[in-house]
């Protein structure tokens, strides 16, 4: 099955066997195409990668040394938003550790269908977040995120939501999903479903990139990291009050 405007793809490291494996058995189940996008390695960015990489501004921000694992990781989500804002065409983007919600595959075809005002849709699901329900004219339930989740496992992007965050991420000293929380950054409104289309398979499948939580920072880092978390949560929140009120 072929979605209307709208291609998916699915990020994944060439040599990744039983990941694509996986992904083929559900795509196939699912009856829907879609391609593979050779995720960048680690040992294979790129020098415009590694000049934009801001390692010290890494280091405050998030209170520990970047991984090149996540770098690649950004660049991988990154090059797909120049295909999208290229193309000129809508795209689901999953990562290849997604899992379908067997129940809410029928509302994929309706969610390529939703307005291009909606430029990034998340289709995990997540923990309870504050969040506004949005109307629609079709049966799926949209919610405006007040305090957006993290990760990147699955989404709908635009055009012009792929654009926005393209620009806006030339330099980069954030992991990939915490810059997409950060509205205020690139002014990209971010939403959700109310019943998710994918799940994350968690520990069945080990993260390529490795444990972020283990990776230690200085003393002054840690400090740094949570001046910068009370920041964006405030600039965050202005943000989407403005968004909230159509400025």
């Amino acid at each position: 099955m072929i979605l209307e405007n709208t291609s998916i793809y699915v990020i994944s490291l060439r040599n990744a066997e039983y990941r694509r494996a996986n992904t083929d058995i559900q795509m196939k189940t699912a009856n829907l195409d879609f391609h593979y996008f050779d995720a960048i390695p680690a040992d294979e960015l790129s020098k415009d990668y590694h000049a934009a990489l801001q390692k010290t501004k890494f280091l405050a921000c998030n209170g520990r040394p970047h991984q090149l694992t996540e770098v690649a990781c950004f660049a991988s989500h990154r090059e797909l938003w120049r295909l999208c804002a290229r193309q000129n065409r809508n795209f689901f983007v999953l990562e290849d550790d997604f899992s379908f919600i067997d129940e809410t595959l029928p509302t994929l075809p309706v969610i390529a269908k939703l307005p291009d005002s909606f430029q990034y849709i998340r289709l995990e699901g997540t923990k309870r977040k504050p969040a506004r329900r949005i109307k629609t004219t079709t049966n799926v339930e949209l919610v405006r995120y007040l305090k957006i989740p993290q990760r990147t496992t699955g989404y709908r992007i635009t055009p012009g939501g792929a654009k926005a965050l393209l620009e806006k991420s030339q330099s980069i000293y954030l992991p990939v999903d915490v810059f997409v929380r950060q509205v205020h950054i690139h002014e990209v409104g971010i939403y959700g479903l109310r019943k998710p289309v994918i799940g994350h398979s968690g520990n069945s499948i080990p993260s390529d990139i490795g444990d972020r939580k283990k990776v230690r920072g200085p003393a002054w880092a840690r400090a740094t990291r949570i001046a910068y978390k009370t920041s964006s949560a405030i600039y965050n929140g202005v943000r989407q009050i403005m968004l909230e009120i159509g400025r």
